[in-house]
């Protein structure tokens, strides 16, 4: 039986993510594989209790980072973004950034978008483990207000992959014609 070790494969997966393989790479019949019967994308038994703390760990991470956006403190999630960090927005407006790559980048679009809003609560609704990828799908709603007045409210789909524990990946879907209402309607007050 060969010996618990960390997955070499580089992506989306924890360095806490076990397998079990022989010397050849050949998955094994271990006792974990017998007890679990899972295994990852490659073939290899999967410990489920590893599985399961990469799960409970990138949920922490997430809520922490939402936390943070929500208060308005940026800095205090510098450290959750890996360095190779893209964050795409595909269904961003006109004159809206649509990627950004790499950390300051990526950390000076979050203060960007934050500076925008006077307060906002975003609220997960539903989130997802992809536990092969080391991604995190998640739900959630917004309401908010902008800083030239106006209210916001918004819907999302956000794709968070991980890679050492840190966010490698933010892609956020919107409603892009709430991002355009809020905006006319605080510009419309504005010019009146």
């Amino acid at each position: 039986i060969a010996e618990l070790s960390t997955n070499p494969w580089v992506g989306w997966v924890f360095d806490g993510y076990r397998y079990c393989s022989c010397s050849n790479g050949a998955p094994t019949k271990s006792a974990q594989t017998l007890r679990t019967g899972r295994r990852d994308r490659k073939g290899h038994a999967v410990n489920d209790e590893s599985a399961a703390s990469d799960e409970e760990r990138a949920n922490t991470l997430l809520r922490h980072v939402l936390d943070c956006f929500n208060a308005g403190d940026i800095d205090a999630i510098a450290d959750c973004f890996h360095v190779e960090v893209r964050a795409e927005f595909p269904f961003a407006p006109p004159a809206m950034l649509t990627f950004s790559h790499g950390h300051a980048a990526v950390m000076a679009a979050f203060r960007e978008g934050r500076a925008s809003l006077e307060e906002i609560k975003i609220t997960p609704v539903k989130i997802y483990w992809c536990a092969g990828d080391s991604t995190l799908l998640l739900e959630a709603n917004s309401k908010g207000r902008l800083r030239g007045g106006g209210d916001y409210r918004n819907s999302y789909v956000f794709v968070i992959g991980i890679r050492d524990e840190r966010i490698i990946l933010w892609r956020e879907y919107f409603d892009s014609l709430a991002i355009l209402k809020a905006f006319d309607t605080m510009s419309a007050g504005a010019a009146s």
